[in-house]
């Protein structure tokens, strides 16, 4: 289980992600500066799966320090 400081990073990472895809009107592809380690190509995705209105897929990942959120 992660500890208060992890869940906080996490949910930091995941907020600054999603205001990522929301500034792109939430489909698409973008970048952002990782909250947690400062890199500033974070790669925020999210596609629509054809024919399935409900089903969004969403990537936030950040390759300097590995934080990675898929759903």
């Amino acid at each position: 289980m992660l500890n208060n400081c992890e869940k906080n990073e996490c949910l930091t990472f995941l907020e600054t992600g999603l205001n990522a895809l929301e500034k792109i009107n939430w489909y698409g592809e973008t970048v952002f500066t990782c909250p947690i380690c400062g890199y500033d190509k974070a790669n925020a995705k999210r596609i629509k799966t054809p024919n399935n209105i409900r089903n969004k897929v969403t990537w936030l990942y950040c390759e300097e320090c590995g934080m990675l959120f898929h759903g």
